[in-house]
């Protein structure tokens, strides 16, 4: 489940509120492993094999736990730690990364039981586990990184104690063999893991060939010794996932699900192993005899299969209900505290039930919206995003539709403020087809609106002068001339251009035409009408469109900027003043008046574009316009 979980995607793909997710997944990582006495580490890799988050349950005598963020509750001397930053770890050379780097998407990997290492090395005091792995992927199936769960060795090791040994007496030695023939636990001297540190020798075939040659024949046995009798059992640890609901694969997942399944329960076999001494098992002589000796050993083997079938559906049950009390836990923290809002409304339009991050976005209480207020009373139409020309409300809409995306609207606060949404909802009906409620989700899409704005406003606008650029221009006037012939009206063009730019730009510098080419687009936006239009068209030219104005009103509104850019006074800075104090400058323009029946915006424009230069020949610091 923690592979599908949108948080888990947003913390490997670094998403921009990585760090807050990255807490809030921790969050729920050190719940699960605090819930479930098994894990003894959950982690979170990246597709290079890096622990991004690693939850640990650790022995904690002294009461103090170094370089780790403790978590509130403790058990029995334990302790849940999130692992800090600087002390994750590349993974990416395990055998369980690559293999769970190569599962579909819904399917999980468990490994065989053996000691955890550390930064390359076996731990120290040796710690046992097994792993389960499985993918994370995107919506699209890519893969991101793996979700790793290892579980506490030594409880599975006392599981299957407590399953084959029951009530037997402490003069019993139990012993746990892999199907190698080592030792995984013992109460003997015999040395486990010898595979892992280096002790090839130390497994029951070279010790005693003759006792493992019948242990490996057979699930259940019974072999007689000199001193005493030995008892032995097959324990299957991965038979339990047979019925789980989720697929398990072992480092070859082209098989089928079933057959896969099987082989990999299968392929883990333990040999549990009681040695019982002569004075245990021998009662009198009449115990050596053959007969009675058989009937003993069918009874101990009848004992401890019924033994082992209760308490394997005991403990199965036991942990059915754990899970789904555990999993009822996090769906129900997942809806309170998800990141985006969730409600549902009757068929009357009224809350019956709402999360809690839609209570804090609002500032309600829970007792105040459900089975109180309408829907409408919190959620209105969204006036700058019009979606349909009728004044039906979603509600209705989600009526006739069923279901509806993306739908914009504002979520109105307790203390009357509101705020941009996206809404998704889906309708449901009862068999017989009758609306009986909806359920929504709802996204605070306030900062997706703000970069919009920002992005319009980029490509838009002119970044040094804060003018329209050359492009929307054309858009903007041209827009307006196609209105033009239904008004009746008319409008004027003008082509303005700073006079001696150049030589501005090269006795005072750069810096300073840029201060020049600002103070020049305001006054030109100061000297204009609301709803006039100008736009930085290119270097030191400016082209505006007079709306609706006559020729002479054209005229008058042009000489005005004319004298408002002589009037000006740049103090650029230190150097102008060393060269000579304020920049002082001057604006030629070119005024035409435009027939939208006749010509088009590029015929105005080259047309005031030549009376531009006629004023620039003429003298400079004038306006220059057709003749009436």
């Amino acid at each position: 489940m923690l592979s599908m979980l949108p948080l888990t995607r947003r913390v490997v793909v670094s998403a921009p509120d990585q760090h807050r997710a990255k807490a809030e997944l921790g969050a729920h990582l050190l719940r699960a492993v605090d819930s479930f006495n098994f894990y003894s580490q959950l982690r979170i890799l990246d597709s290079a094999g890096y622990e991004i988050v690693r939850i640990n349950r650790v022995e904690d005598t002294n009461g103090a736990q170094a370089g780790a963020q403790k978590s509130s509750v403790r058990r029995a001397g334990l302790d849940v730690a999130k692992v800090p930053d600087a002390e994750l770890q590349f993974k990416d050379e395990t055998d369980y990364f690559k293999i769970a780097m190569r599962l579909k998407p819904g399917e999980i990997y468990v490994s065989e039981i053996d000691l955890n290492e550390e930064n390359g090395r076996i731990q120290e005091p040796l710690v046992t586990t097994l792993r389960i792995a499985s993918p994370i992927t995107d919506a699209q199936g890519s893969l991101l990184g793996i979700v790793v769960a290892n579980l506490d060795g030594q409880r599975i090791f006392n599981w299957a104690r407590a399953l084959i040994q029951g009530g037997a007496p402490n003069s019993i030695d139990f012993s746990l063999l892999n199907q190698s023939g080592y030792w995984l636990t013992t109460d003997t001297h015999r040395s486990t893991w010898g595979w892992l540190l280096g002790q090839p020798d130390q497994t029951l075939a070279r010790q005693d060939p003759s006792l493992w040659h019948v242990l490996k024949a057979s699930d259940s046995s019974v072999v007689q010794v000199s001193d005493g009798l030995y008892l032995s059992e097959a324990i299957y640890p991965l038979q339990a996932f047979a019925d789980a609901p989720f697929q398990a694969v072992t480092t070859a997942p082209s098989q089928s699900l079933s057959q896969e399944l099987t082989r990999d329960a299968q392929a883990q076999r333990w040999i549990s192993l009681l040695y019982l001494p002569e004075s245990v098992w021998l009662g009198g002589t009449l115990l050596y005899q053959n007969w009675v000796q058989l009937l003993l050993a069918l009874l101990v083997l009848f004992v401890a299969f019924v033994s082992w079938a209760v308490a394997k559906q005991r403990l199965l049950r036991q942990h059915m209900m754990r899970v789904q009390s555990d999993h009822a836990k996090e769906l129900s923290d997942l809806y309170e505290n998800a990141p985006c809002g969730y409600q549902s409304v009757d068929g009357q339009g009224v809350y019956v039930r709402i999360n809690d991050t839609a209570l804090e976005w609002i500032g309600y209480g829970r007792d105040e919206l459900v089975g109180k207020m309408h829907f409408s009373q919190i959620l209105v139409p969204d006036p700058s995003r019009p979606q349909t020309p009728s004044d039906q409300t979603h509600l209705e809409i989600l009526k006739s539709r069923g279901a509806i995306v993306d739908y914009p609207m504002r979520m109105c606060r307790k203390d009357g403020s509101s705020f941009p949404v996206s809404l998704t909802a889906k309708a449901v009906y009862s068999e017989q087809g009758e609306f009986l409620m909806t359920r929504t989700t709802l996204l605070d899409v306030t900062q997706r609106r703000l970069l919009e704005d920002q992005l319009r406003e980029q490509a838009f606008t002119d970044p040094l002068t804060g003018a329209f650029n050359r492009r929307n221009f054309f858009l903007l006037a041209e827009q307006e001339l196609r209105h033009l012939p239904r008004s009746g009206q008319i409008c004027a063009l003008l082509c303005l251009d700073i006079d001696h730019f150049k030589q501005i730009n090269d006795r005072f510098g750069h810096a300073a035409g840029d201060l020049v080419l600002k103070a020049f687009a305001q006054a030109c936006q100061q000297s204009v009408r609301t709803g006039d239009i100008v736009a930085r068209m290119g270097g030191e030219e400016l082209a505006i469109l007079l709306r609706t104005a006559t020729r002479q009103d054209a005229k008058e509104i042009a000489e005005r900027i004319r004298m408002a850019v002589e009037n000006l006074a740049i103090q650029a800075s230190e150097r102008s003043v060393n060269d000579g104090g304020v920049i002082r400058l001057t604006v030629s323009i070119g005024l035409v008046c435009i027939d939208p029946h006749s010509e088009g915006l590029d015929q105005a424009l080259s047309r005031a574009d030549e009376l531009l230069y006629e004023a620039k020949r003429s003298g400079r610091n004038r306006v220059v316009c057709e003749p009436d």
